[in-house]
């Protein structure tokens, strides 16, 4: 699992590689670049994972929508730090995506609504966008998409879009230092890069068959996670 002193990685490559291995495995938003990444990788530095992203090589996501019951459209229901996310090889996330289900769509509020239907209109659009577009406030418009995000609805082309919305706005600032480099770790909204509609069957719209290609790269990386799969784990 590369937790281990002796089996853990170094360097920006290894984040590919973990992220292979743990592709689809949905943990909570703020755990990624606290525990999980850290854990197996030495010296992890928040940077990579940027670079990677930006590169196309990786995306993240909510796979899984959010329970009807839970979707009320307020801001204290959907903490962004604990919504479930995972990471993912881009190219893959169309499989992903295939088999992640529908279930009835959320309700968003209004500002959230308003979000949506700029970017669906105009298609993927950057942060300054969004706030010239909407005529919200920045402050509001960060607010909007913390809640599509832990709707499932949105993602950014970096994981920055996403460490900005777990960060305070006061804390935002780069982070230099290092013993042996300069790190440098991006907070801001401006630097995630483009938001975008989560790729999902719209309402009612029939979802596709899963398709068998799909199901194979699951099971496939399954097993190369844990070794053995049983029932209770499919």
């Amino acid at each position: 699992q590369r937790v281990s002193t002796e089996s853990r990685m170094e360097g920006m490559d290894a984040v590919e590689v973990i992220v292979g291995q743990l592709e689809g495995f949905e943990a909570p938003a703020g755990s990624w670049e606290s525990e999980i990444l850290p854990a197996r990788i030495a010296d992890y530095e928040p940077a990579w994972l940027d670079a990677q992203s930006l590169a196309g090589r990786i995306s993240w996501a909510r796979l899984r929508p959010r329970a009807p019951r839970q979707t009320n459209g307020e801001r204290g229901a959907t903490p962004v730090r604990t919504t479930p996310i995972a990471l993912l090889s881009r190219r893959h996330a169309p499989l992903w995506a295939s088999l992640s289900g529908t279930g009835d769509p959320p309700q968003p509020s209004g500002r959230a609504q308003t979000v949506t239907d700029y970017i669906r209109q105009y298609g993927a659009s950057f942060f300054d966008e969004l706030v010239e577009g909407t005529g919200l406030l920045r402050s509001q418009v960060e607010e909007a998409l913390a809640e599509l995000v832990a709707f499932g609805l949105v993602s950014s082309d970096s994981f920055g879009g996403l460490r900005a919305l777990l960060v305070p706005s006061e804390r935002r600032k780069p982070v230099s230092g290092g013993r042996r480099r300069r790190k440098t770790v991006v907070f801001g909204m401006e630097d995630a890069g483009r938001w975008a509609l989560a790729q999902r069957t719209r309402p009612g719209q029939e979802a596709a068959p899963a398709k068998p290609e799909a199901v194979e790269h699951v099971a496939r990386k399954l097993l190369s996670r844990y070794g053995v799969v049983f029932w209770r784990l499919l």
